[in-house]
C-alpha cells in the first residue's frame, strides 16, 4: 500500500494494513513538492531532515505497526544557489537522518 502524497497522517493506512497479513506500507517524503521547503535555506532543509524527519520515521516504524519502507525519495529541491557540496550534505542527511 502507498500513502497519499501531501500533508496527511503517515499512519492513515495502519488500521487497514494491520488487518491484512503480509501488508507493507510505502512511505514517500519529499522536500521538492512543498513550497515551505523551497523557501528555506540549504541549511534549514538539512536541519529539518535531522530534527524532524527522523521523528517522522520513528512514528511509522514501530514494532506494533505494519512493516513500512521508504520506497522513493529525491535529493532535488528548489532552493536557489545550491552547490554540489550542498546536495551532498542533503543526500547524507536523507540517508541517515538519525545521525
Amino acid at each position: 500500500m502507498s500513502n497519499r502524497l501531501g500533508a496527511i497522517d503517515p499512519q492513515e493506512l495502519f488500521p487497514i494494513a494491520s488487518s491484512l497479513e503480509g501488508s507493507v506500507i510505502d512511505i514517500h517524503y519529499y522536500n521538492l513538492f512543498s513550497n515551505s521547503f523551497n523557501n528555506m535555506s540549504v541549511q534549514q532543509n538539512i536541519d529539518f531532515i535531522y530534527n524532524n524527519r527522523s521523528a517522522q520515521l520513528n512514528q511509522v516504524t514501530t514494532s506494533n505497526e505494519p512493516l513500512t519502507f521508504i520506497g522513493e525519495w529525491v535529493t532535488e529541491w528548489k532552493v536557489s544557489g545550491v552547490a554540489k557540496k550542498d546536495y551532498q550534505r542533503f543526500v547524507k542527511a536523507k540517508f541517515n537522518p538519525n545521525n
